[in-house]
């Protein structure tokens, strides 16, 4: 899902001025974000981290962020085609608290830094709907 703006259009087929056109999605804004980091355990082909040291690395620098909530647990990934044991860290925000993605970059490259990684992998999801339930 994606979006393409252009500004000031002339001499165009489909118009003149501002042009918005939507790719997938129904064109509302996100209700909230799924954001997922992925964090194998390896340092230069060495398992070196376990799932609570990962976790509580990015308890601290997503701390700083002012996030407190995620979930994570261990899966097996597989880098440059070798099986890893990793990380999932899931993070769920509600659109009125805010897109944290920028934030969240910048705590996972301090992570990376300290982990000794050669990358994490960092990705965004738009949710339509997020609802806490209790």
């Amino acid at each position: 899902m994606g979006s393409i703006h252009a500004n000031n259009i002339k001499d165009s087929i489909i118009s003149t001025g501002d042009v918005n056109i939507t790719i997938g999605g129904d064109g509302r804004d996100p209700k909230g974000w799924k954001y997922e980091i992925r964090v194998g355990h390896n340092v230069a082909g060495l398992q070196t981290w376990t799932t609570d040291q990962v976790k509580e690395a990015f308890s601290r620098y997503l701390a700083d962020i002012e996030i407190h909530d995620f979930e994570t647990g261990e899966t097996i990934g597989s880098w440059k085609g070798e099986p890893e044991d990793s990380n999932l860290m899931v993070i769920i925000r509600r659109a009125e608290d805010g897109d944290a993605y920028d934030q969240l970059k910048v705590a996972v490259k301090m992570a990376n830094a300290f982990l000794k990684q050669e990358a994490i992998l960092t990705t965004k999801i738009n949710l339509s709907e997020v609802d806490f339930v209790s």
